[in-house]
């Protein structure tokens, strides 16, 4: 595709901006006076889905996602959303589903009350795919992990839970559901024609399927080993993880510097058995990010020599996939951890004023304070801040990353008009970048299934993008950092 540059000191950009920077599509500015206005010429979807083509999975362990959104459908055969776990409420997993289901009636234990019943959801998992537990056996033998086993046998023995109420699926994983927007959401293929406000949104990858797995942020690790295990036995061709991690705080004599004073952290090492788990769930990372691709977030601290977990394991002996955040202006954003980072992806900025670096909102209303001089040079340059956020579906309420008026689901109707305006938000921060990463990973992956190639591992893709994806010098000192091309990478592949 033909690289076009976008007005990047424009205060107005295409909603797909960040597409067309991670060289998915390929946007023109129309010829006419006004606002710019651009037009998408291109899409590296064009080449790839041309026909049947099997879609990726993409796996994102974060906190959920909405199965309401219109643009993030029900898994088919053009891919789409896989019912998702959720490993927060319950370490065994708990799903959504009416108990006086009748399909479910047979798997389901029901308990005394008519609110809750009883499942073993990789059973379940397996019911559907017959490989799914042997895919598990595999790894475990190949990698022998200590205690690995034993948590895998009280997963064949142990049920987790079914549920009635719905609350906490839908309405509370806004993060999940801005980074499943940006993976691989699409525009349903018929609006209802009160929808008059729908937009063509799309994801970096929108034929993939999308698994949210929802995991506490307590410090705790069974709920993250059981959720990277299943994501092994449900074939994962990507892994995305774009949160921070409770760091065990022996590690070096360090804390983790995502929340340096929190002392709950430090339950990981007076606790024997969450000790044990954070040990495991270490182990469990690393190998099989040797084996699947995971992309994980690199952090919002601004760090230059430390990031957070498990970002912060990222290094060149290990295949983690660590992603760092540029803006609208290819600058780092300001907030992006930069230690070990594999590849830097389209997001977000914020403002910046420090002895280092000023860094502001043009439209801010404190802008002239901050205008600074030394003597006998020029004014501060501010000129790197990028307003331009990326936009990706939300979960429409006052749940919401952005309301938009609207109360609940269940009060206004997805058919709405005002439902529309609800169901986007400006996303950013590495959990944005990352989310793109994967996505583009995941058109990696379908590329490889449709030339008759077998998917790459986790260390093949960290070499691939490194390998092929440009270069982007960083003033004033011109150091070199790798920016995501979605178009590079898949030439790559013959």
């Amino acid at each position: 595709m033909p690289v076009n540059d976008l007005n990047r000191d424009s205060e107005y950009a295409h909603y797909l901006w960040h597409l067309h920077d991670a060289g998915v599509i390929t946007l023109e500015l129309a010829e006419g006076e006004g606002l710019p206005h651009y037009e998408v010429t291109g899409s590296v979807w064009d080449d790839l889905y041309d026909d049947a083509v099997e879609p990726s999975l993409v796996v994102m362990i974060d906190n959920g996602c909405s199965s309401q959104h219109p643009y993030l459908p029900a898994v088919g055969n053009a891919g789409g959303m896989v019912e998702g776990i959720d490993f927060a409420t319950h370490d065994f997993g708990a799903i959504i589903r009416p108990l006086d289901d009748e399909d479910a009636a047979d798997e389901t234990e029901k308990c005394t009350t008519d609110r809750e019943g009883r499942l073993n959801h990789f059973d379940a998992a397996n019911a559907a795919d017959p490989n799914f537990w042997q895919r598990i056996s595999d790894f475990d033998q190949e990698t022998d992990i200590q205690g690995v086993s034993d948590i895998i046998d009280a997963l064949e023995n142990t049920k987790g839970v079914v549920r009635s109420v719905t609350t906490y699926a839908d309405d509370l994983p806004t993060h999940g559901t801005l980074l499943a927007g940006v993976v691989g959401a699409r525009a349903p293929a018929v609006m209802p024609e009160e929808c008059a406000e729908a937009i063509a949104y799309f994801g970096a990858d929108p034929r993939c399927r999308l698994l949210p797995l929802n995991t506490s942020f307590r410090p705790e690790f069974i709920g993250l080993i059981h959720a990277l295990l299943y994501a092994v036995g449900m074939g994962a061709d990507a892994i995305c993880i774009p949160r921070a991690i409770y760091m065990p705080t022996a590690k070096g004599n360090k804390v983790d510097p995502h929340r340096p004073k929190d002392k709950r952290a430090s339950r990981i090492d007076t606790d024997p058995v969450v000790k044990r788990h954070s040990e495991i769930f270490e182990s469990l990372l690393l190998e099989i990010a040797a084996r699947v691709p995971v992309i994980i977030a690199a952090g919002n601290n601004g760090f230059k020599s430390e990031t957070v977990y498990p970002a912060s394991l990222a290094g060149p002996d290990n295949a983690l996939i660590s992603v760092g955040a540029i803006n609208g202006k290819r600058k780092p954003s300001s907030y992006t951890n930069t230690r070990n980072v594999t590849v830097y992806a389209p997001s977000d900025d914020a403002p910046v004023w420090t002895h280092k670096e000023l860094r502001l909102d043009p439209k801010g209303r404190t802008m002239h304070n901050h205008v600074v001089t030394q003597a006998g040079s020029e004014p501060a340059d501010a000129g790197d801040y990028s307003t331009w956020g990326v936009l990706s579906t939300d979960v429409p309420g006052a749940f919401g990353a952005e309301d938009g008026g609207v109360s609940t689901i269940e009060e206004t109707g997805y058919e709405s008009s005002i439902m529309q305006r609800s169901q986007f938000a400006s996303f950013g921060g590495t959990s944005a970048a990352s989310g793109i990463v994967a996505g583009v990973v995941s058109l990696i992956q379908a590329k490889r299934r449709k030339e008759g190639l077998d998917p790459m591992t986790g260390a093949e893709m960290k070499l691939h993008l490194q390998a092929n994806c440009p270069d982007l010098a960083i003033p004033p000192e011109n150091a070199v950092i790798k920016r995501i091309d979605a178009d590079a990478c898949l030439q790559a592949i013959s």
